[in-house]
């Protein structure tokens, strides 16, 4: 036997590669039988999504001038969908102090909503390693009632609560001057700034307690 007759050849190697990925083999089959073979060892689908198309609907339907949901906006909206008013705010306060807890107008947490669909190009900024998959965090402030009247959702799973505390708008009234009217008294000693329960990674804030 004559080893030439089994020397590797690179330049026909190359031709035979450029031809399979054509969907036309040197052997002679056909262009789906090879697609057939390749999806059956294939572990990932892949679905073309039109995302332009998608996120134009998701703005048509809840944030144009005219939504689609136009009624279900108007039904909640004017009890849910807002930041609560001097009244609500007077009315919250009074509830915490006969629940022991004068001066608090809620509870602030950071939660995580897992994001199944994240791309794969974003998985490392969304991932962190306590929670073991891709997320998005939510903060909220809730009252007693679980009336959630502040709400910022979308920040990185990479971050904490302190990071997601430094970009969040939920002391953009303290910085405007609009705060809620309190006065309040704790071991004798006289308040006049609300304040929100939080647990012990907050700052030590005269707007927190821990």
């Amino acid at each position: 036997m004559d080893p030439s007759e089994f020397l590797f050849d690179i330049e026909v190697y190359k031709k035979n590669s450029v031809s399979l990925k054509r969907g036309i083999s040197y052997t002679g089959l056909e262009s789906a039988e090879i697609e057939e073979d390749h999806t059956s060892h294939s572990k990932r689908k892949y679905f073309k999504r039109d995302h332009v198309t998608a996120n134009q609907r998701l703005i048509d339907d809840y944030f144009a001038n005219q939504p689609t949901y136009d009624e279900e906006m108007n039904l909640y909206e004017q009890e849910y969908l807002r930041a609560p008013t001097q009244d609500d705010l007077q009315k919250i306060l009074h509830v915490s102090e006969m629940r022991g807890f004068p001066g608090m107008i809620g509870s602030i947490d950071c939660m995580h909503w897992e994001w199944k669909n994240c791309p794969t190009v974003w998985e490392g900024q969304f991932t962190r390693g306590d929670k073991g998959t891709t997320t998005v965090i939510l903060e909220a402030v809730a009252s007693h009632d679980l009336w959630i009247w502040h709400a910022f959702f979308g920040c990185l799973g990479t971050l904490n609560d302190l990071n997601v505390l430094d970009r969040s708008p939920v002391f953009d009234d303290v910085e405007q001057g609009n705060t809620p009217r309190v006065k309040f008294f704790v071991n004798q000693r006289s308040y006049d700034m609300a304040y929100y329960l939080a647990d012990g990674i907050y700052p030590s804030y005269p707007t927190f307690v821990k």
